[in-house]
């Protein structure tokens, strides 16, 4: 059986002729996975717990896919834009600088510090961001970050998908927090769930210990329901559909509006070069 399931079966039986479990052969791998299948064996039955893992694999990947489609033509919009002003400012303009006017240059210039300001502000964030996430100091980009309404949507919607991940398969609310504790320990949700656990040996109740955590209001609110109502699960599916859809409904919104500003500044390019272009047409028809 084992020659027939596995690639690697040689490997899995000589470890097996050593005197060690099939569970743990099959839990060795170094990738998150295995790190979490690990930790799940020994809460679920085997198959349950590959089960859990391949949901918690997957948690976040299918909104965060459409998130990322819908930003894709806004993000390659607004770049081109920022190259199309680059081109005519530094090769274009200075070619015909005789025909421009002052009032021309002094368009694009501001249309180009503004595009390089927004570039830089991205850049240096970016930056900031995989710094410290390399450094796995994410305690602290969740404490910076933490004071911002969207963040905590976020971070509160991926915590609740992971929790409904772990109910499903019966472990308790207190089961979830321990083990949200010891998977992904560089993901931006880890430090929030140590804050929990803090929270609740220090004789706070759950809600408490969510909102000392700085929780999105409405997940505790959904949450409280659910406690109250013994339907935790069916509550915080409720919220993951509505968070998701405000957040859809946001990256549209900022999709249009960088829509908007890159047609508006590709607009005043193409009518700045035509204006120039009409320059030397009103010249001959003062002749």
């Amino acid at each position: 059986m084992i020659e027939i399931c596995f690639r690697c079966h040689k490997n899995i039986l000589a470890k097996l002729n050593e005197g060690e479990k099939l569970v743990s052969i099959l839990t060795n791998g170094k990738e998150s996975y295995f790190q979490i299948l690990r930790i799940l064996k020994d809460r679920l039955p085997f198959k349950e717990a590959i089960h859990c893992t391949n949901e918690i694999d997957d948690v976040g990947k299918g909104w965060i896919k459409e998130l990322i489609k819908t930003s894709i033509y806004p993000a390659f919009l607004f770049l081109f834009s920022f190259g199309m002003i680059l081109f005519f400012q530094e090769i274009i303009l200075p070619a015909i600088s005789q025909l421009t006017s002052k009032q021309a240059f002094l368009f694009l210039s501001i249309l180009q510090f503004v595009f390089s300001l927004l570039l830089f502000l991205i850049f240096v964030f970016l930056i900031f961001f995989l710094i410290v996430y390399t450094q796995k100091k994410t305690e602290l980009l969740y404490n910076i970050f933490c004071r911002f309404t969207l963040f905590r949507k976020v971070i509160s919607l991926h915590f609740s998908l992971l929790m409904s991940a772990f109910l499903g398969y019966g472990l308790s609310t207190m089961e979830c927090i321990d083990m949200l504790c010891k998977i992904h320990p560089k993901s931006l949700y880890h430090p929030l769930a140590i804050q929990i656990q803090k929270a609740l040996h220090q004789g706070n109740t759950m809600i408490q210990a969510l909102q000392l955590c700085h929780m999105d209001e409405e997940f505790i609110r959904f949450f409280t329901m659910g406690l109250h109502t013994s339907s935790i699960k069916e509550l915080l599916h409720l919220y993951q559909q509505k968070v998701q859809k405000e957040l859809e409904q946001k990256i549209k919104k900022l999709s249009l509006y960088i829509q908007i500003g890159s047609y508006i500044s590709v607009g005043i390019v193409v009518l700045t070069v035509y204006q120039i272009l009409l320059v030397p047409m009103n010249v001959l028809n003062t002749l």
